[in-house]
């Protein structure tokens, strides 16, 4: 018997798709905006059964001063109407167990040292039993937003939105605070 073409169990992989930030962060005659964009998930150490948590290293994004410009000023075509397309993957593989992460966003700055706590939830497989953990981190920088996001609602309305949702090239559009916005593309991949 052969296990060619046997498949594994599928990947459900979210991406940061397009950003919009309607800010100057750090002042207007600076330059490139230095946004940042982390993610806080569970852990769960199977020789204990303790669940904690932890945040993703930052995701760095180099939003142009235009994109911001055209976005603060509610442009729709010059410089995409502020929509920058980054497409780098938030989550590689968003697996039912995590039931619960958080998306945090922030202006990098060298002065300003922030501090931020969240929940986090696991659910292990064949369960009804969901464990939740806080997790913290610090970073440096101007608070752009953090949002705890349920995994069940997520998948839900990413291309299925509410009433009063925005829908950038078919995603829904997330936002972290008033002047952050940001698509998810999500796909799974058996």
């Amino acid at each position: 018997v052969s296990d060619q073409g046997a498949k594994g169990d599928p990947v459900y992989e979210v991406r940061i798709g397009k950003i919009r930030c309607a800010d100057y962060c750090g002042g207007l005659f600076e330059g490139t905006l230095e946004l940042r964009v982390a993610r806080g998930y569970p852990i769960l150490n199977p020789s204990t059964g303790e669940l904690g948590g932890t945040f993703s290293t930052a995701i760095p994004i180099d939003y142009p001063r235009d994109y911001a410009k055209s976005a603060i000023n509610n442009w729709t075509v010059h410089s995409e109407g502020g929509w920058f397309s980054v497409f780098i993957p938030w989550d590689s593989n968003w697996k039912l167990t995590k039931t619960q992460q958080i998306i945090l966003a922030y202006e990098y700055d060298q002065v300003k040292e922030v501090t931020k706590s969240g929940t986090v939830g696991y659910k292990e497989e064949n369960t009804n039993i969901t464990l939740t953990a806080t997790v913290k981190t610090t970073y440096r920088g101007d608070f752009l937003g953090f949002v705890e996001w349920d995994r069940d609602w997520f998948y839900a309305t990413n291309t299925n939105p509410g009433p009063y949702d925005e829908v950038k090239d078919g995603w829904t559009v997330r936002k972290t605070c008033p002047v952050l916005k940001l698509t998810t593309p999500a796909r799974t991949i058996y």
